[in-house]
């Protein structure tokens, strides 16, 4: 360790108490992760961060889902409003605002044909 003057100060070892080596899990010796350390500390905390992130999905299941919806027709509608921007010479929003009307008009219509 450094001090305040930079100089290297002697490390405090208390000499009854015996070191103790990482634990390893049980491997053979013959197996192809014989020489690397698995500490159980860290394949828990893998699971807990793991739980923790399907419960999350679970809980913001129908915003994550929305979201997707609305970035999938965002993708998809793009071409038509280019086209609507570009021939029609209408402003970008009025194009998406059309094109929206128009699907969910159709949509409505099918679904009051049935």
């Amino acid at each position: 360790m450094r001090g305040a003057l930079g100089k290297t100060q002697p490390v405090h070892v208390d000499p009854s108490r015996p070191r103790r080596p990482p634990r390893r899990a049980l491997l053979r010796r013959g197996s192809p992760l014989a020489g690397h350390v698995f500490l159980a500390q860290d394949n828990a905390l893998w699971l807990l961060a793991l739980l923790a992130l399907i419960v999350f999905l679970r809980w913001a299941q129908a915003v994550l889902i929305t979201l997707t919806f609305a970035v999938l027709f965002s993708y998809a509608l793009t071409p038509v409003v280019d086209m609507l921007k570009k021939h029609a010479r209408l402003p970008k929003a009025v194009g998406a605002a059309l094109t929206l009307a128009l699907i969910l008009g159709g949509a409505g219509a099918g679904i009051s044909s049935l």
